[in-house]
């Protein structure tokens, strides 16, 4: 190369490019979490489609996206994150049955619509059923029995859904 400053400049960009972006999408990755728990939906429309991760999980507290949103009940958070993918064990759904509000109770809800089924066993020791977590909010414990009810009759007629599932988001 003639240039050898120009050399030395390219070969410095080259080195530091990639902990450039490197630090842009850790910073994306953390902003979900916070867009998450502030119920802001396009926040977090915006970091999946530049490319943040819909499952980061938080260092210190080990929760992702998906727990916080629920964690802090915000329920139009929680339904984009399921339906754009974001994973789960089914343990959210149990951190959620714990809350005592109308906001849990829909949070449960949105799980529930997604497809986690009422017998699902988690929470401490991974034996505890919904119903038990779910025991200091009566509403949550009664939409638990309506769809544990649902699912019955849904077996009872061959696995096949009257109507099927046509709910659309700003139902759910």
């Amino acid at each position: 190369m003639k240039n050898p400053r120009s050399f030395l400049l390219l070969a410095l960009l080259f080195i530091i490019s990639p902990l450039i972006l490197a630090s842009s999408t850790a910073a994306q990755d953390e902003m979900i979490i916070q867009y998450a728990s502030r119920n802001d939906v396009s926040g977090i429309a915006r970091v999946i489609r530049e490319g943040g991760n819909i499952d980061f999980r938080d260092e210190k507290s080990g929760q992702t996206a998906l727990m916080r949103a629920i964690l802090s009940g915000q329920t139009s958070a929680v339904y984009y994150l399921l339906k754009h993918g974001a994973r789960t064990d089914y343990e959210p759904i149990f951190r959620a049955c714990w809350g005592s509000e109308s906001r849990h109770t829909e949070t449960v809800r949105i799980f529930l619509e997604a497809g986690v089924p009422v017998g699902v066993l988690g929470g401490p020791g991974g034996k505890m059923t919904l119903e038990e977590a779910a025991r200091s909010n009566k509403m949550t414990t009664q939409l638990i029995e309506r769809y544990k009810k649902r699912e019955k009759d849904t077996e009872k007629r061959g696995g096949k859904e009257e109507g099927g599932n046509t709910r659309s988001e700003t139902e759910l």
